[in-house]
């Protein structure tokens, strides 16, 4: 009888140990899983809040980009404008000696060349602002490019007794968007005649995939060489004077960059060993 109820007690003390093991692990259990929401939570909230930052740096930055626009609109594009009135005027009044209008003619005309590379620069923006940036990949050749390129720049090179180098052979077919190529290219030759001294080289050449331009000019600013060769990262609209005054927008770089995400290339900047700019384009 006693060793019945001695088992008795020892099974029921069993039971008690195997309840108390039980509630233990069920405690340990559950503060693993609100542990593990705890985690969870904190990273979805962080990581909406890191978005949430993103996006509102984004809407800022657009915000700069619309308010930079009205400035050009307002400013930038009246100018060359004014100038085509004011000769106008001068050619209706017989105001203006033989050697008076070669002179003006050729500033309206280097005017007028980087007034259409803005427009290009702002509707470009303005489609892929709208998911609008149609890419139509044709194979072509990169050296008539680059000489249409040239040409455009004619007087502005001629101004500044700049030598192009073209070492870009002929026949040089390449597989992209040429439009796009086309306003990359001419953009890092606007700010390559810009930042280059009169009397200095700007070289453009390709190997292997990649669109090299380098120039004698002062270089870029290390802050804005570090945002273009970073992927994600936003450009802002600055914009320092050239050499000889010459003004710019601060559109141009973030055009380029933009264009050549959407080709599924990319462009990188570095100081070149003669202390000008190096601008990579990779197809």
């Amino acid at each position: 009888m006693k060793r019945k109820k001695k088992e008795q007690e020892i099974a029921k003390l069993n039971n008690e140990s195997e309840l108390k093991d039980k509630q233990l692990w069920l405690i340990i259990g559950s503060g693993i899983i609100i542990v593990l929401l705890i985690c969870v939570g904190t990273f979805v909230l962080y990581k909406n809040k890191r978005k949430t930052e993103l996006l509102n740096t984004k809407l800022m930055n657009a915000n700069t980009v619309k308010d930079r626009m009205f400035s050009i609109i307002s400013h930038d594009l009246r100018s060359p404008l004014n100038s085509l009135s004011t000769l106008s005027f001068l050619l209706d009044h017989k105001a203006l000696k033989p050697e008076e209008y070669e002179v003006i003619s050729q500033r309206i005309k280097v005017s007028l060349s980087s007034t259409d590379l803005l427009l290009d620069n702002m509707l470009l923006w303005a489609a892929s602002q709208m998911d609008g940036v149609n890419i139509k990949k044709t194979t072509f050749d990169l050296y008539d490019i680059i000489e249409e390129v040239k040409e455009l720049f004619a007087q502005s090179l001629q101004h500044k007794n700049i030598h192009f180098n073209n070492q870009i052979k002929p026949k040089c077919d390449v597989e992209t968007d040429a439009n796009m190529i086309r306003i990359v290219v001419r953009n890092i030759i606007s700010n390559a005649i810009k930042f280059t001294p009169k009397g200095g080289n700007i070289a453009i050449a390709f190997q292997r995939g990649c669109i090299t331009i380098t120039d004698t000019g002062a270089g870029l600013p290390q802050t804005i060489m570090d945002k273009l060769n970073t992927p994600d990262s936003d450009l802002s609209l600055e914009s320092n004077t050239g050499t000889q005054g010459e003004k710019g927008t601060g559109l141009g770089l973030f055009i380029c960059k933009e264009l050549m995400n959407k080709v599924g290339g990319s462009l990188k900047a570095e100081i070149d060993e003669g202390g000008g700019s190096k601008f990579n384009i990779e197809l």
